[in-house]
């Protein structure tokens, strides 16, 4: 009976490690979405503001 809870705690403990992990790599993504949004933005002329709906959908 010990032995299933430390195994259970064990993969939840593994899990948790796993998921920070992701969360790291999903942040960095973002901001670097960001970044490629806001260069894109900077090098465009006003006028080309409504097609940001564009990018989203292609990104």
């Amino acid at each position: 009976m010990i032995n299933v809870c430390l195994m259970n705690t064990y993969i939840l403990l593994k899990l948790i490690v796993y998921f920070r992990k992701l969360e790291k790599l999903l942040v960095i993504h973002l901001l670097t979405f960001l970044h490629k949004i806001y260069f894109f933005l900077h090098s465009q002329p006003l006028h080309t503001i409504p097609s940001l709906r564009k990018i989203v959908l292609f990104f």
